[in-house]
This record gives C-alpha cells, structure tokens and sequence, in this order.
C-alpha cells in the first residue's frame, strides 16, 4: 500500500477520500495489506506511522490488522531482533505507536525512552 497520508497531511481531502475507499474495497475483497512508504528519498515525517495506522482503520481494517500490515516478519527464535517496545497496548490504541520507550535494532538497543 502506498502512503496514504501524503494524500491529505492529516487534512480530509477527495484525494484520501478516493485512497481509502480504494484500500478499503480491496480489503473487503480480502487484498493482503502491507505497509510501506513512498518517502524512500529522506527522513520519514513525525507521526506519519500512527496517521497511516488510523487510517487503515478508517479503511475498515482492525488495529491487529493494522500492525501485521507494519510488521516485516514474524518473531522466530535466532532471527535478528528488530522490536519496539510502547508505553501502551496499540491493539488498544493505535496512538500509542507515538509513545516508543525501547528500539531494539538486529539485536541491539539503539533508543531508550
């Protein structure tokens, strides 16, 4: 799936309005969602992950649908550890994903917060 939020900036616009009826067919027609981003040229903005999570959810699909669309790979025992850890439960509340405590990258603690 493309950036959806690049489609509107946190604004309701036809153009996200088109986005998100389009992802929400699709899922509906039981289309495998994955996240990514077009912004492989530079930093990725603040907040655009949890703005792309809500709106998956606006879309139709459920927060534990939402995360297994952002996640790479599944946890298996000696594979390299990317993990981060939440002050809260994201399945409870997506914005949650703005409150990272814990960056764990191949392994290795590379953000405390």
């Amino acid at each position: 799936m493309s950036t959806l939020d690049i489609l509107s900036f946190g604004r309701d616009t036809p153009e996200i309005r088109t986005a998100l009826d389009n992802l929400r067919r699709y899922h509906v027609a039981g289309g495998k969602i994955t996240y990514g981003t077009d912004l492989g040229n530079g930093s990725i903005p603040p907040g655009i992950h949890t703005r792309e999570a809500l709106l998956m959810v606006e879309a139709g699909l459920e927060p534990e649908e939402v995360l297994e669309a952002m996640i790479r790979a599944p946890l298996e025992a000696d594979a390299p550890a990317d993990v981060i850890a939440l002050r809260t439960n994201p399945l409870e509340d997506l914005r949650a994903l703005d409150d990272v405590q814990l960056v764990i990258r191949s392994g290795r603690v590379v953000t405390r917060g």
